[in-house]
């Protein structure tokens, strides 16, 4: 076998390509995207199934999205973390509601309260909105993380699994806290992966941020 010298111009140029295969890798999943129409596209399908299910398959009486839309009512409103949902917690309470809750963690409630004070609507539709955005970003990120771990074509299995993942796809639907809480997770992971200082601090923040989700 031929021995191969390795010079320092060398070094540099293999360091250089794996950088930039890393980083292509990164962006391979995403690259089809970034067309216009193809965007416009996706985002059509992504609303037209969302509208549909949302039509079909509403959320029920006792869904926790009640929940959230009153703690980010109230909050837009300007008369703080409260509930007017008596629990367990708020019992020892002589008074009428609304009542303080350590119930629910702050921050899904909170990012529906900055849309409500923001739009001026309390419509279900927020919550649904967000929760499928971040359905759709959680793909992405998967798909992402596995052509940089694994391989393209077991990223796209990995894919497979997120999105139709009955769980997932309900909370989505019915704007509940999964998919925010496993985007932060994602966000996590990719920032470890980047292995620097600064990322690692912003993987500690974003498992801090999933933890105020849910």
């Amino acid at each position: 076998m031929e021995d191969r010298e390795l010079h320092p111009e060398t070094v540099s140029r293999e360091g250089t390509d794996s950088a930039r295969a890393a980083h292509s890798s990164w962006e391979a999943p995403l690259s089809a995207l970034s067309r216009p129409w193809v965007a416009a596209l996706f985002a059509a399908l992504v609303l037209t199934v969302f509208r549909l299910s949302f039509v079909f398959y509403p959320p029920g009486p006792y869904s926790d999205v009640w929940d959230y839309s009153q703690l980010a009512r109230n909050l837009a409103e300007g008369e703080g973390y409260v509930s007017n949902f008596t629990y367990p917690l708020a019992l020892h309470y002589e008074t009428e509601p609304p009542f303080p809750t350590l119930w629910r963690v702050p921050l899904f409630s909170s990012l529906i309260a900055f849309v409500f004070w923001l739009t001026g609507s309390t419509s279900l539709w927020v919550p649904s909105a967000l929760a499928g955005l971040a359905f759709v970003f959680a793909a992405a990120l998967t798909a992402g993380l596995g052509c940089r771990i694994l391989s393209r074509p077991l990223a796209g299995v990995a894919v497979l699994m997120v999105v139709l993942l009955p769980h997932l796809l309900s909370s989505a639907l019915w704007g509940l806290t999964e998919n925010v809480y496993v985007c932060f997770v994602l966000i996590a992971v990719w920032a470890m992966f980047r292995n620097t200082r600064g990322f690692d601090l912003a993987a500690g923040a974003f498992l801090g941020l999933s933890w105020l989700t849910r």
